[in-house]
């Protein structure tokens, strides 16, 4: 039986032996060299760590401030369809704030009504602000027995949040002509009043006259339309604006909203928050 015998290369000096090239064909790694290779390695682990948790952390953001704005696009949506199916008559009408107030409208629509309400006629409907930067819309049934429409429409039983991470609503009436009246605002030149026809407005509130009944057609600024504006922001920034970023933007969301813009980007708060803050707006036409 043969015996393998391992190849001899030749140096300077003459042969390797078999045994000296064993040995350099299985030289092993060094601790030094171990420890560079695990460093580099431990490196090259942390950068894809910080890039993974980057991208999570935009991805997250982008959620969010999607989601704020998909519920204020939301809310502006509900609210104009209450108001285009609200019942504005001789006896019904649409419901402002008679002056600053967390209360936005209050009225009576025509959509159906609460789930095992008896003989239902109208959905009172009425939206309003809280502590927690909300906008709620509150709700219940207005059957044929009751008579006082305009205080029927104020009452509510239910109620439920649209939107969160609210910094400002403004609702406003377009009037004849390019007359535009915030609507916490004394009523003056016909567009709104604290008696109407002939019956007083709930306390707090004013009524919209508008050009559906027939004693408002001697008028001449009616109410023919409303415009809402929102200011959002997604929960993050809203946690990074703070209560005192929140106290600082107050002011300057003035009564023309189309200022709201630049006043937020000179404002003395967080970046990221300015680009944050959505401004929505949409108006729809009053039967």
């Amino acid at each position: 039986m043969k015996t393998r015998q391992l190849p001899h290369f030749r140096s300077a000096e003459g042969r390797y032996s078999a045994s000296e090239h064993s040995s350099l064909a299985f030289r092993a790694f060094t601790i030094l060299e171990l420890l560079v290779a695990m460093t580099v390695l431990a490196m090259i682990l942390v950068l894809m760590v910080q890039v993974v948790d980057g991208i999570m952390k935009s991805t997250k953001t982008q959620s969010q401030q999607m989601d704020s704005v998909a519920a204020a696009r939301r809310t502006l949506d509900i609210m104009l369809t209450d108001i285009q199916s609200s019942a504005n008559g001789e006896a019904s009408a649409i419901l402002v704030p008679a002056g600053t107030s967390t209360n936005l409208l209050a009225l009576l629509t025509t959509r159906r009504g609460m789930s095992g309400a008896p003989n239902h006629r109208f959905l009172s409907v009425a939206y309003s602000t809280n502590a927690n930067n909300q906008i709620i819309r509150s709700y219940g049934s207005v059957n044929f027995s009751q008579t006082d429409l305009l205080t029927a429409a104020t009452t509510t039983t239910e109620s439920s949040p649209l939107a969160s991470g609210v910094l400002a609503v403004q609702v406003r009436a377009l009037g004849d002509g390019a007359n535009i009246y915030p609507i916490a605002n004394t009523p003056t030149n016909n567009w709104a009043t604290n008696v109407y026809n002939g019956v007083p407005v709930p306390t707090a509130y004013q009524a919209l006259l508008t050009p559906s009944p027939a004693f408002s057609g001697a008028l001449t600024n009616k109410t023919r339309a409303l415009e809402i504006w929102i200011a959002a922001v997604d929960v993050q920034n809203y946690q990074l604006l703070g209560s005192a970023g929140i106290a600082t933007l107050a002011p300057l969301f003035t009564n023309d909203p189309s200022t709201w813009r630049a006043a937020i980007d000179a404002a003395a708060i967080p970046s990221p928050a300015k680009s944050a803050i959505r401004i929505l707006n949409k108006s729809t036409s009053i039967r």
